[in-house]
Parts: C-alpha cells; structure tokens; sequence
C-alpha cells in the first residue's frame, strides 16, 4: 500500500476476505500470514483447529526477535511445523538451474555476495534487497 502498487494486487481483489469472514472459511482456508498479523487473527477468532506452517529456518525463529512471535503461537496451542528449504545451492546446482532457464534474466536476491554471482553467470541483473523492481509478465 505505501508504494501503491495496487496493480499487483487487484486483479485477486474478487476473491479478498475480509478479516470479519476468516472465521466463516478458516477450516478450508489456507492463508500467508506473517507475525504483524497476530492481532487481526486473534481478532477473527480464526484459529480453533490452525496451525502454523513455518517456511523459514528454525533457528530465525529461535532468535530472540521472534520470541513474541513464538509465545504467541504456544499460547494459543498451535501446532507449529517446519517447511523450509535451504537456499544454500552448490554452484554445480545454480549452473544447472541457469542454464535450464538460458534466456530468462537472472536476479540474485538476499545473497551475501551478489557480484560473485554476476561474475559466474550471463543474464544477471542486480538490484538492491528491498528494492522494488518488475519486468513486464508477458515477456516470460
């Protein structure tokens, strides 16, 4: 919303839920959820019978940043399970996926050493964690 980038969002505006229905379609639901978004589930009264699939590494959630994060879900029972797949691929493994997708531009994100990359494969484009940037979906 602060970039106002209501393009990228409206064409799933048919099929929003507002936070006062999650509960009505919360046991066929499945849903993105990040930590600010505790209070509005709680508010909904969604989560008899949720869980919480985590998709990062377990230790993130150990830090001590995410320890409200955790209580949160202990608190309310929620079963908490772990779906994270490592982003440390060997360069054989990066190579073989590059090269299986030749033509295709090729931006590293939230890597420690991003010229590294550029260095090793053709088609990168670089841009900065954070930063917004798109290409137009037709050209894919």
């Amino acid at each position: 919303m602060k970039e106002k980038a209501f393009k990228i969002s409206n064409p799933y505006y048919p099929y929003r839920i507002y936070k006062e229905r999650i509960a009505e379609v919360a046991s066929e639901s499945v849903m993105l959820f990040r930590p600010s978004m505790v209070r509005d589930m709680d508010e909904a009264g969604c989560l008899k019978d949720g869980c919480v699939v985590c998709s990062v590494w377990p230790g993130y959630i150990a830090d001590e940043r995410n320890q409200r994060f955790v209580e949160w879900v202990t608190t309310r029972s929620l079963p908490l399970h772990y779906c994270h797949t490592s982003g440390h691929a060997s360069p054989s493994d990066l190579r073989r996926l590059r090269n299986a997708f030749a033509e295709a531009v090729a931006v590293p994100v939230h890597l420690e050493d991003r010229d590294r990359f550029a260095a090793l494969f053709a088609g990168v484009e670089l841009h900065e964690d954070g930063d917004w940037w798109g290409m137009a979906i037709s050209s894919w």
